[in-house]
């Protein structure tokens, strides 16, 4: 959620929201690696004080392997909203991230919103 003038909470001064609908992932082993192309499909939609033509959308695709990080990228993906739409889809696919198999891990593939600097 983007508010305006600091009004955070307030629906009147909601400019934009985002939204991610689905993601989805495939691995593959061989040759002691996995190799995973992962995806995330999503909305950008204006709220009431929203005028904006186009939104940056911050992603991050993000993996653990047993809880720690071996991979992590945030991603800034444009979204155009052209009048009159009042909501536009994104899409953003990141493709083979090679990963070091060990064998009885536990790995965990994370996508979402990262609004951090």
């Amino acid at each position: 959620f983007y508010y305006g003038g600091g009004r955070v909470g307030d629906a009147r001064a909601l400019q934009y929201q985002g939204v991610i609908d689905e993601t989805s992932r495939n691995c593959v082993v061989a040759n002691g690696r996995i190799t995973v192309n992962m995806g995330v499909t999503g909305r950008v939609l204006l709220g009431p004080a929203g005028t904006q033509s186009s939104v940056n959308a911050p992603i991050r695709f993000a993996v653990e392997r047993d809880g720690q990080a071996i991979f992590s990228e945030k991603y800034t993906i444009p979204v155009a909203l052209t009048p009159p739409a009042q909501s536009a889809e994104f899409v953003k696919v990141v493709e083979n991230v090679a990963i070091p198999y060990l064998g009885g891990e536990s790995i965990t593939i994370w996508v979402g919103f990262d609004t951090r600097g």
